[in-house]
């Protein structure tokens, strides 16, 4: 899954990670479970979100993100979605 490209944005009191990719069911049902994995082994429950890129007719993204007290523990979160998917660095 390495044609996925992650993203991650921290402000005070909130984190995301953002997850684009090419439209295909496959690769968003594999992230999607991924993510439910994580979900479920760390008992998080962060706000998800999913957007087709209006500029680029061939792309989608999965947003995951945490506010307030949530997001002190988001860092470990988004390691394990991260490893998982195989992706080693963020564009920023």
């Amino acid at each position: 899954m390495s044609d996925i490209v992650a993203m991650i944005k921290m402000e005070e009191k909130y984190e995301s990670l953002t997850l684009s990719f090419d439209k295909s069911d496959d690769t968003f049902s594999k992230v999607e479970a991924i993510v439910e994995s994580v979900m479920k082994d760390t008992g998080m429950d962060p706000v998800i979100f999913q957007k087709e890129a209006c500029s680029m007719d061939d792309k989608e993204s999965l947003y995951i993100e945490f506010t307030d007290q949530e997001q002190r523990d988001s860092g470990k979160f988004f390691d394990m979605v991260l490893d998982k998917l195989g992706i080693d660095k963020c564009i920023s």
